[in-house]
């Protein structure tokens, strides 16, 4: 991860730390089964969130235990690296499809990719990619 830095904020935090800073508020991961009994409560797709491989479900609890803020963290399939030799132009439609197929052979409901390229971007919305709303953005914890 050459030239990211880690955020100010993440420094600050130790993966020993307690994540509740006052008395009223309890910080959380929900547990699978309450995941499961709770899912539908929370401002989610119809029919909930299911916990998978990398899910956590962080939730914030008021003193009655309500659950007063949420943030679902899961495992994100990103497509990075692509290149295509100048003079093969036929190459990229095969390398999408070859990377389509690899991802529904493995089981991958779905992947992300940053495209900066208007040229690429119109092949990718082509082939059936759609921008995803809102602005990516990261942070580097370190470690791990």
């Amino acid at each position: 991860m050459a030239g990211l830095r880690t955020s100010g904020m993440a420094r600050k935090l130790s993966p020993t730390m307690d994540a509740a800073p006052t008395a009223k508020y309890t910080t959380r991961v929900l547990s699978l089964e309450e995941w499961t009994l709770r899912r539908y409560e929370l401002p989610y797709p119809p029919g909930g969130l299911d916990p998978g491989e990398y899910k956590r479900l962080v939730v914030v609890e008021d003193e009655g235990r309500n659950i007063v803020a949420s943030w679902v963290v899961m495992n994100l399939v990103m497509l990075e690296g692509l290149n295509v030799v100048p003079g093969h132009p036929m190459a990229g439609k095969h390398l999408l499809f070859g990377m389509m197929k690899t991802l529904l052979d493995d089981g991958v409901p779905a992947a992300t990719t940053r495209i900066e390229d208007p040229a690429v971007m119109a092949l990718a919305e082509h082939a059936g990619f759609v921008p995803v709303p809102g602005t990516l953005y990261q942070i580097v914890l370190g470690g791990a």
